[in-house]
């Protein structure tokens, strides 16, 4: 059984990255970068040091985080864009997985189990 170490624990400031790299770790969660080059870079630096990496979305800061059932920052569709173009990035950049806040309402009472149930099956499509 191996644990993770999220990149909460260090706030996800990019800048200490050497603090996630302990030796009895094996993987760590990270996301919010603070821009594309660092969150390659980081990619790079975990597997040279033998780390798996899951990748919290979003993986760089702005966009989408809680978009997808309903229109919190940006209009639905645009967040649904993002999470494809994050695939795109994690399979190329060779991380784990790619963690989606799934689903989010912003208030109780509010969720559409018709469109969970729909949108469940659009992530699930994504990942083949």
């Amino acid at each position: 059984m191996n644990i993770g170490l999220s990149a909460s624990a260090v706030f996800s400031q990019t800048d200490r990255p050497a603090e996630l790299f302990r030796p009895d770790v094996d993987h760590i969660e990270v996301g919010m970068f603070e821009d594309r080059d660092i969150a390659d870079q980081f990619v790079r630096d975990s597997r040279i040091r033998g780390k798996t990496v899951g990748i919290h979305f979003p993986p760089v800061r702005g966009g989408s985080k809680y978009d997808l059932l309903g229109q919190v920052d940006v209009p639905i569709e645009k967040a649904w864009l993002q999470i494809e173009n994050e695939l795109a990035w994690c399979r190329s950049a060779g991380t784990s997985y790619l963690l989606v806040h799934f689903p989010f309402v912003m208030a109780t009472g509010t969720l559409d189990l018709t469109r969970v149930t729909d949108d469940l099956g659009r992530l699930s499509r994504l990942q083949a």
